[in-house]
């Protein structure tokens, strides 16, 4: 018999199905050997070795898979394509020979994807396991632990318990506070644009509309673009920063011919865009179908382990001759010839350290001709990623679509507005990959005709500020500077969200008061740690090793020396105050009458007499960002009747009896933000969080009415908050 050991308990029936009778598939489920949960693990004295022990539950895997091994002719591992793969294999592998009966010698063996052709092949050519992959990721996982329990117990210290600090989280938690930044100094103006309601005859339903863009020989500073290949309308204004400027615009074109002066049309092209590499993936699935990257990473590998999609953390959008031929007779057969290039689409990879032995996301040769309905089985995730992949894998082999785009200038005395349109005159790869947009048609028009003017639109705009990250949006930025990897990318923002650095508020990373406080941490102090440049740069370093090119020793030692020297300086220097102290006001304290300062404290910020420890007056923000008047709070506790005073806890603000610990009595507080319940419209909406800490909002009047939502009423200007919501979160 032969012992074929992978990481995952779901590639095992796979496997076992198409090596048939000879072979015997166990599971190593994930990781046997890491560095220890307590103490650092790592010898720094003897070239930072890391001192693994077996993972915790996992004495009986080792046991069983030692077994098997000792009565096995043969040993394969078979672990993932990548780092994180090839060390689970070297650790199997390692544990095995310390086993006290004899082993057969291991062969390791790699597929990108779980086929009977591709995992037989790998059979035919199995190899020894790769020592620089794993160094490389040894390298990573030694840099990460260091930086980690170095850092985070001086955070512990300095601002509060149960923080942490990664070598590439905190990057990007620099990059969601700065962001936040440049949203609280951005400068709002206001602007003014007009907009013509137009027809060819008397009809006001068949009227479109036209966009002021020249008065007086002057163009109005306009940017427009159009729906499927280019976006939506944006403007903005300098000419027009003053209603009253555009309301003697109005006065002029009131009562003037509206003339057709010049009609261009012209054809346009939108190309299809790469096979899906990890992180643009991760994006899709965010935008098209609402799934967290971690959502979509689980719902990928359930894919890949039943063999039905390629390998997917990857960064190449490679794919194998053989795949693009399969897809291109399935165009030819299924859409007709006029979708199918003449020659294959290759695209380029943007990552320099792409492995392109890799290849892109893609179905598997047997999936490829159709939706298998064994992806149904797996889970509403697992299909809605598979049938994207699929998507965009047979459209990046098809041609581009076509349109007409139609421009027409109109001019209104000295005032010419434009309108425009377009068709789609050809579907090409959107065939297989259906945009959401529409096609914009504008009637048919002639040059001179002359136009019904049935309203003019002056509307009064703002500029707004940058948004914030998306979680699709932060992975972008992170592959854009070269920042993490595609196994990390889910992992840096699970782990931000996890330790609560940040909060999703209507699918934006909303940065909490300790992320800008720790932020501002360690670029102050510890630049390096969240220098984006640097951390490309030991990226491209852990690349380097994995190829062969360097060794991780010297790499962590160069990083290492000046790091430990500032950390020793930074514990003595830093004091906790300092950095927990967000400002001081101007408001007296109403016992001592010193000035308040704004402080973060174990749940968030809060007012603090300056005169502490002496004085100990400490007042909570509502959640406008408002002092909270406890002389106000009158309700009297539950079980003793005696007064209550507000506190903070892990899920936010409560009130709890002022005779505590005699008295454990607790009342809900509702933090109102000022918006009617759109459900029952008798409670107020009020700020809640579940039990991860995510923000959102339900009815004061729980449980009698059972309305929530993860979005923001106070952002639906529409209906003024009545609005019913139907994705409840659950608490």
């Amino acid at each position: 018999m032969k012992l074929v050991i992978v990481e995952s308990p779901a590639k095992t029936k796979t496997l076992g199905r198409y090596l048939g009778d000879g072979y015997q598939v166990e599971a190593s489920v994930g990781h046997v050997r890491d560095l220890p949960k307590k103490g650092m693990g790592i010898d720094i004295d003897h070239d930072f070795t890391p001192l693994y022990d077996i993972v915790e539950g996992k004495t009986k895997v080792v046991s069983l898979l030692r077994k098997a091994a000792s009565e096995a002719s043969e040993v394969y591992l078979a672990m993932d394509p990548d780092r994180e793969g090839e060390a689970i294999a070297w650790h199997v592998a390692y544990l095995l020979a310390q086993s006290k009966k004899k082993v057969p010698p291991v062969k390791r063996v790699t597929f990108n994807e779980i086929t009977e052709e591709a995992v037989l092949e790998s059979f035919k050519n199995p190899r020894i396991i790769d020592q620089d992959l794993v160094d490389a990721q040894q390298a990573r996982r030694v840099l990460d632990r260091l930086v980690g329990y170095k850092l985070s117990p001086l955070l512990w210290k300095k601002v509060r318990f149960g923080l942490s600090a990664g070598r590439v989280q905190s990057v990007a938690l620099r990059l969601v506070v700065e962001r936040e930044k440049e949203r609280q100094s951005f400068d709002q103006q206001v602007f003014f644009t007009l907009a013509a309601k137009l027809s060819g005859g008397k009809k006001k339903e068949d009227s479109f509309e036209a966009q002021l863009l020249a008065y007086q020989g002057k163009t109005v500073e306009v940017k427009t673009s159009l729906d499927l290949f280019a976006g939506p309308y944006t403007f903005t204004s300098s000419i027009f920063s003053q209603r009253k400027d555009l309301d003697k615009v109005v006065l002029d074109i009131k009562g003037k011919d509206f003339v057709v002066d010049s009609i261009q049309e012209k054809e346009g092209k939108l190309y299809p865009k790469p096979p899906f590499i990890t992180s643009t993936m991760q994006q899709e699935a965010s935008w098209r179908l609402g799934l967290s990257p971690h959502q979509t990473m689980r719902a990928a590998q359930s894919l890949y382990e039943h063999g039905l999609i390629t390998y997917m953390r990857t960064d190449s959008t490679n794919l194998s001759q053989k795949a693009v031929g399969q897809v291109r007779f399935f165009i030819k057969d299924k859409y007709g010839d006029e979708y199918l290039p003449a020659k294959p689409i290759f695209y380029k990879t943007k990552s320099k350290q792409a492995q392109e032995a890799h290849e892109a996301i893609r179905p598997t040769a047997t999936s490829v001709f159709s939706t298998s309905a064994k992806v149904a089985k797996l889970g509403k995730n697992q299909e809605k990623v598979y049938n994207m992949i699929w998507q965009r894998f047979v459209a990046c082999q098809m041609n581009p679509a076509k349109s007409l785009i139609t421009s027409v200038d109109i001019s209104a005395g000295e005032a010419i507005f434009r309108a425009r349109g377009l068709r789609v005159t050809f579907a090409g790869f959107l065939k297989a990959y259906p945009h959401v947009e529409k096609d914009t048609i504008l009637p048919k028009l002639s040059v001179g005709q002359k136009m019904v003017c049935h309203d003019l639109l002056l509307q009064e705009r703002q500029t707004t500020p940058p948004p914030r990250y998306s979680q699709a949006g932060l992975i972008k930025e992170l592959e854009r500077f070269g920042v993490g990897r595609p196994s990390t990318y889910a992992t840096i923002i699970e782990t931000l969200k996890g330790r609560r650095y940040v909060m999703i508020d209507n699918k934006q990373i909303v940065p909490e008061d300790v992320a800008v406080v720790v932020s501002d941490l360690l670029s102050k102090h510890f630049p390096q740690v969240v220098d984006i440049g640097f951390t490309a740069d030991m990226e491209d370093d852990l690349d380097k090793v994995a190829q062969g090119e360097k060794t991780w020793v010297p790499l962590v030692k160069e990083f290492y020396g000046p790091f430990s020297k500032n950390l020793e300086l930074k514990e003595l220097e830093l004091k906790k105050t300092d950095v927990t102290t967000l400002e001081i006001t101007d408001q007296k304290c109403p016992q001592c009458g010193k000035p308040l300062a704004v402080k973060l404290g174990k749940y968030g910020r809060f007012l603090s007499c300056t005169g502490w420890p002496d004085c100990k007056v400490a007042i909570s923000f509502n959640s406008d960002g408002k002092a909270i008047d406890e002389t106000q709070i009158k309700e009297p506790c539950p079980l003793c009747g005696e007064k209550m005073e507000l506190k903070e806890g892990r899920f936010g603000k409560f009130l709890a009896c002022t005779k505590y610990p005699k008295c454990k009595g607790t009342k809900a507080y509702l933090d109102k933000i000022g918006v009617g319940c759109p459900k029952c419209e008798q409670g107020d909406v009020v700020i809640k969080r579940t039990k991860r800490g995510r923000v959102f909002y339900g009815c004061s009047r729980y449980p009698d009415c059972d309305y929530s939502s993860w979005k923001d009423p106070r952002q639906d200007e529409k209906t003024g908050g009545r609005k019913t919501v139907k994705s409840k979160p659950k608490s």
